[in-house]
């Protein structure tokens, strides 16, 4: 038996969609708050065109450094959750340079069989069009870890859902209303 370790490097963005109730003036007060309204998506990944290096080990020896080849991409199907005509959605993306490692076991690894699958969630997030969700190996997923992460930027907009999108009202980072 291997020891493999797989580490991504890059930009990652915490993604969250929440319902939001317009007698709640919590987030006019501080956006950071933001995770009391995540019961439609929360989710913490990685941004499949951002990934700028992927290190895999073998025994804690290098056996390759570089870019994740394209056709170890594959796309998932866009989910995205039902939402209402009118209604208010708050939409998070704390975005991060940020390092996320998978260890498992395995006999005669070959790196040819490890698939790295996105999620686009119906173009929802203006941070990115395509996330990694998850990553297999010979079509078992792995565990994927967050290890650090430094800040790069907040994205925190009260949304109204009109004909198929998210229309900005407010922007509760810069405390600024959408004219």
């Amino acid at each position: 038996m291997s020891d493999i370790k797989i580490q991504l490097t890059g930009v990652a963005a915490e993604l969250v969609l929440g319902s939001y109730m317009p007698k709640d003036a919590t987030i006019f007060n501080n956006w950071e708050e933001f995770f009391h309204y995540n019961d439609l998506i929360h989710v913490s990944q990685l941004l499949i065109e951002h990934i700028s290096e992927i290190e895999i080990k073998q025994d804690d020896a290098v056996i390759f450094t570089g870019k994740i080849p394209s056709a170890h991409i594959v796309a998932q199907k866009s989910t995205s959750p039902v939402l209402i005509e009118k209604a208010l959605y708050l939409r998070t993306e704390c975005a991060e340079q940020a390092v996320y490692t998978c260890e498992f076991e395995t006999d005669g690894f070959d790196k040819t069989k490890l698939c790295f699958e996105t999620q686009d969630y119906d173009m929802l997030f203006k941070v990115g069009k395509s996330f990694l969700a998850k990553v297999t190996y010979e079509g078992k997923p792995l565990p994927l870890e967050w290890v650090s992460a430094k800040p790069a930027g907040n994205i925190c907009v009260l949304c109204r859902f009109e004909n198929g999108y998210l229309i900005p009202v407010y922007d509760a980072v810069n405390k600024l209303a959408k004219q």
